[in-house]
């Protein structure tokens, strides 16, 4: 006889299916509620540059470029011209101030002032003709006041005796008159001898007032020919070296022309390039540092110029303190031009990160060390060697601070 089978729902096939759907199922849902969209790459772990974010001291500075200058330089330009008579020192020569550095000849030059000379002379000789001449008037005129002076000192008694001798009747009328009048005319003469000697001493003064300008003005002219002279005696007019092209006797050299230059030697500035962008946060007073033969040295900007020249400016900076002795003029230094003031902030070190990003976010690594993540962040000010966080991160992130330039769009890297 024979038996009903019952057919069964749930075959191994079936309960295969239904399992494998609600693992996909599972797996869906997983996604679209709980999963994380965002684009991921691989890295390898050392392609990158992990750093870690830290609380420390910070300045802000900017690394420059600085070129040891000598501090003064003088030129040394012919006033006159002529041929060279004599070279004493050469180029690089140390010279003391007077000391000769070549003599010109100009015999055409040379005669002039000889003529000059003589003319100068002879007006000089005049002035000082009509000076005397004007003493010796004054000294006559004196020597008259004096004589008439002394000569109503014996008259003045003479006539007071006279007058008494008359009113008691000793002598005659006419004997007291002859001396009356003789005092009386000597008191006249005198009286004329001073007014006319005040107003020659007032018309002398004048007269040598404007004597004594002309006899000066005469002298002046005469140095001044003389150092026409001298001007074809070129002397060093400070300490220092000797920077000059190579002169050689008979070479004829040009009013104006520039002979040389002398260079101080010793005091030096540093003459400083730096980007536009920093042009309104540089002052006067602005100190930097750099490294020297082991030792670190100060300077500080004494002088700024403005102008904008292949999209940098200059400032000048001298030392603070002492000068390396092994310092020449030419070398290049390193300079750590600073801003502000030291303080303690959040920190992050310096990458090529910062030219994809601009420092708006950075990948930083999550607690497993295998996931970077893009991460918005906020810096403030910056050094070569690190950047202030103002925010985004934290003190013991770790953050990549290689280029970012492979990672593309994506915004989670797994590292392996």
């Amino acid at each position: 006889m024979d038996r009903i089978v019952k057919k069964k729902k749930w075959t191994t096939g079936r309960i295969i299916i239904l399992s494998v759907l609600l693992v996909t199922l599972i797996i869906i849902i997983k996604i679209l509620f709980f999963g994380d969209s965002r684009s991921k790459i691989q890295v390898e772990l050392n392609k990158v540059i992990i750093a870690t974010v830290k609380n420390d001291n910070f300045q802000e500075y900017v690394a420059v470029i600085g070129t040891v200058s000598n501090k003064e330089t003088r030129y040394i330009d012919a006033v006159q011209p002529g041929v060279i008579k004599k070279v004493y020192k050469e180029v690089g020569a140390n010279v003391k101030q007077g000391d000769i550095i070549m003599e010109l000849s100009n015999p055409n030059l040379e005669l002039t002032v000889i003529t000059q000379e003589s003319s100068i002379y002879f007006q000089i000789s005049t002035i000082r003709n009509t000076k005397l001449q004007l003493n010796q008037n004054y000294l006559s005129q004196l020597s008259q006041i004096t004589n008439f002076n002394y000569q109503l000192s014996l008259s003045e008694p003479q006539y007071q005796r006279y007058k008494v001798l008359l009113e008691k009747k000793l002598i005659s009328q006419w004997e007291f008159d002859q001396v009356n009048e003789q005092y009386i005319m000597n008191k006249k003469q005198k009286d004329i001898l001073l007014s006319s000697f005040k107003e020659d001493s007032l018309s002398r003064a004048g007269q040598l007032e404007q004597i004594t300008m002309s006899e000066k003005r005469m002298l002046e002219s005469l140095n001044s020919t003389r150092n026409q002279l001298d001007a074809l005696i070129i002397r060093a007019s400070i300490d220092g070296q000797l920077n000059t092209p190579e002169y050689r006797i008979g070479q004829t050299i040009n009013s104006g022309q520039r002979i040389g230059q002398i260079e101080v030697t010793g005091d030096y500035v540093i003459l400083v390039n730096i980007d536009e962008h920093y042009l309104a946060d540089v002052n006067i007073g602005q100190k930097g540092t750099f490294e020297f033969a082991e030792n670190t040295y100060g300077l500080v900007i004494n002088k700024i110029y403005p102008s904008v020249v292949n999209n940098n400016f200059q400032v000048a900076m001298d030392f603070i303190g002492e000068i390396p002795k092994e310092i020449k003029k030419g070398q290049n230094l390193q300079i750590r031009l600073e801003f502000g003031k030291e303080n303690k902030t959040l920190l992050v070190p310096a990458g090529n990160f910062y030219n994809k990003t601009g420092g708006n976010w950075i990948f930083c690594l999550d607690k497993t060390k295998k996931t970077a993540v893009k991460k918005m962040i906020k810096l403030g000010r910056k050094n070569p060697q690190y950047y202030e966080v103002l925010d985004g991160l934290n003190e013991g992130d770790m953050v990549i601070t290689s280029s970012y330039d492979m990672f593309g769009n994506y915004e989670i890297l797994k590292l392996k």
